[in-house]
């Protein structure tokens, strides 16, 4: 979370204040409950090195959504591990689990290292898995430049704002910044929206998705194409013509389909800039902060 507070002064990027020698950054803007997380490198200075060459990273004091830590793993050439032998593990009794929504894997060391199925919100550690020394070429987020107290991120600039407002005065209070209400356009997206820009579990907030034009058929406010979605169970309300424009919301950040006259808050996204103006945030996505770890 950027920038955040730690001991009266603020960060606007990782640092080493404290620490043993990881960079490091704060999970909440004021540190609330000392919830923190290691921020990605390409060294292999804190990996274990594996007989047959192998490195591996346990993150276990971690928290992050399944997304969230490949995310991080890849950032750093590597990925989240794979078990590939099944006589190494195998799942605990009962799982996994035909629950929807639990897509995601866990290795449990309440239950002796056993496998879960889990929801790939859930934030929790994570192991990450290298074949080498020499991290392999990624390809580059580029975050560019944003003035405060927007947030940058890939090439964009984003700004959680929670004043009320309809869907059309949000966008048009977006606008009147240069920018749009934002479009979700991945996984990654969904996640550093949910988990980089301040975000709330009782936050409801508008976003660009609407299908005020053709009933159905949605679309960005900006017009890219819809390649993503994450909707609420039994959203959009396909029944009615009434709710046009999308909000994201609850403690996923999922997506449920309103009234546009509805009065919410909203996130404006904008285009980050290609020369710093002097009032800058700078931003690494993939920090978050048991023992329970995703794999791949």
């Amino acid at each position: 979370m950027f920038p955040f507070l730690y001991k009266d002064q603020w960060y606007s990027a990782c640092t080493k204040t404290d620490s043993p020698g990881r960079r490091w950054c704060a999970v909440q803007t004021r540190y609330e409950h000392e919830v923190w997380g290691y921020c990605p490198t390409n060294s292999r200075e804190h990996w274990s090195k594996h007989p047959t060459g192998a490195y591996y990273q346990l993150n276990t004091q971690a928290a992050l959504t399944w997304p969230q830590a490949e995310a991080s793993c890849k950032q750093q050439g590597a990925s989240l591990l794979s078990i590939t032998d099944p006589n190494e593990k195998a799942y605990i009794t009962g799982h996994p689990l035909p629950n929807p929504g639990h897509d995601c894997t866990i290795v449990d060391g309440a239950v002796q290292y056993a496998w879960q199925s889990s929801s790939c919100t859930k934030k929790l550690g994570y192991i990450c898995y290298s074949e080498g020394p020499g991290a392999p070429p990624t390809e580059a987020v580029e975050t560019g430049f944003c003035s405060s107290p927007w947030i940058p991120y890939n090439g964009h600039c984003f700004h959680l704002q929670r004043t009320q407002k309809t869907w059309s005065d949000a966008k048009k209070a977006c606008r009147k910044e240069g920018g749009d209400l934002v479009s979700i356009r991945n996984v990654e997206d969904q996640s550093f929206v949910i988990s980089q820009l301040g975000y709330a579990s009782t936050d409801e907030l508008w976003i660009g998705l609407n299908d005020k034009k053709t009933e159905g058929l949605f679309d960005w406010s900006d017009h890219s194409t819809v390649s993503f979605t994450s909707w609420e169970f039994g959203k959009p309300a396909v029944f009615t013509d009434q709710e046009d424009c999308v909000l994201i919301r609850g403690e996923n950040g999922n997506w449920a389909d309103r009234t546009c006259d509805e009065k919410h808050g909203f996130i404006c996204m904008k285009m980050s800039a290609s020369e710093p103006s002097g009032d800058e945030v700078e931003q690494n996505v993939g920090c978050k902060t048991v023992s329970k770890l995703y794999f791949f």
